[in-house]
């Protein structure tokens, strides 16, 4: 794994073992992303896209555990270095409720 400016950087092969994980993340944000745009609560459409995307990393993540544990058991334990040992993946991972918080406290307020 490389380091970044942001502490810490993944290459597709870092991933690799958890990738059914990685891609429901994804779908689950790219989803939430399209409700939020189709929708549209908020006038910007950035912050409609960015809200939809925070929105839906969460549940993604839930969503991708079992499936991830179907598709590939014991991988996630391939890959537990990664971010038990990284504070700067730790600290994002907070920053994801954070966000999702934001995001719910943003919506209340349109």
């Amino acid at each position: 794994m490389k380091e970044s400016p942001f502490g810490f950087q993944y290459s597709w092969q870092d991933i690799q073992p958890v990738r059914a994980l990685f891609v429901t993340v994804l779908v689950a944000q790219a989803i939430g992303a399209g409700i939020c745009l189709w929708i549209s609560p908020l006038p910007s459409w950035f912050d409609n896209l960015w809200m939809g995307g925070a929105l839906g990393t969460f549940p993604g993540y839930l969503a991708g555990l079992p499936i991830q544990m179907r598709i590939r058991p014991g991988r996630i334990e391939e890959t537990e270095p990664l971010w038990t040992e990284s504070p700067e993946v730790q600290k994002h991972g907070l920053k994801v409720l954070f966000f999702d918080r934001e995001s719910i406290v943003k919506l209340k307020a349109a």
